[in-house]
């Protein structure tokens, strides 16, 4: 009897094997990179920041559902720059979409789903020489040339009055290209839900909610292993 519970556990132990190792069968990991385009919107007022470059990075997996289609989770660092050359805004923030990946023809696929967002930091710059505090432009900039001592501060004024949003929602569409079992790459444009200030610090005037939503596109590549 009992050599028979011994060949029944071992039996039970080698199906488990097994099973585990046909489910690793289903999932594939990788490395992936993006270029990232970022800018704002507001349904408030027109938000004129300029769209500059950035880059995520980070690790995926593809979890096959079918031989068309696959659920993949992704863990990214993401750099966020919006302004141009006289005043930006720049934020790191750990991303983690999760997308329904699918294939409609051979090596073509869409991807669509939520990600959540952590915003580790953000900060303004101003630069030397720009433009700060122009009362026509959202952001509050104009044409004054001033030294490092009062740029540093317009910075510190900005991180004051700017409290920062350290949740984000987003949506996420994507199209690609499988350019070999390894290599995808493709395009993904990334809808903000929530704002990207918690809201805005008037001093003695009290706050008010700050309606501003990241967006992005970015041109990835991932290659699975």
């Amino acid at each position: 009897m009992k050599q028979g519970e011994r060949k029944f556990k071992k039996l039970l132990v080698a199906a488990a094997c097994a099973a585990s190792f046909a489910s690793a069968q289903n999932i594939q990991f990788g490395g992936h990179a993006a270029l990232n385009l970022t800018d704002w919107m507001s349904g408030d007022a027109t938000t004129d920041g300029g769209m500059s470059v950035g880059f995520n990075a980070g690790v995926a997996a593809k979890i096959a559902l079918s031989e068309k289609a696959s659920v993949i989770p992704e863990v990214t660092l993401d750099l966020r720059r919006v302004g141009n050359d006289d005043v930006s805004y720049t934020a790191w923030a750990i991303d983690v979409p999760v997308l329904f990946h699918y294939t409609p023809v051979m090596n073509l696929y869409v991807e669509a789903g939520p990600q959540i967002a952590l915003i580790l930091s953000g900060s303004w710059d101003v630069s030397s020489s720009g433009s700060f505090y122009d009362d026509g432009d959202d952001y509050g900039w104009n044409d004054y040339d001033y030294g490092y001592g009062a740029s540093s501060a317009a910075s510190n004024l900005l991180d004051d009055m700017y409290k920062k949003n350290t949740f984000e929602f987003s949506l996420v569409f994507g199209l690609g290209y499988d350019v070999s079992p390894n290599i995808d790459v493709g395009f993904r444009y990334i809808l903000g839900l929530t704002n990207v200030f918690d809201d805005l610090d008037l001093g003695p005037l009290g706050s008010s909610e700050v309606d501003i939503q990241n967006y992005q596109m970015q041109f990835t590549v991932t290659y699975w292993f």
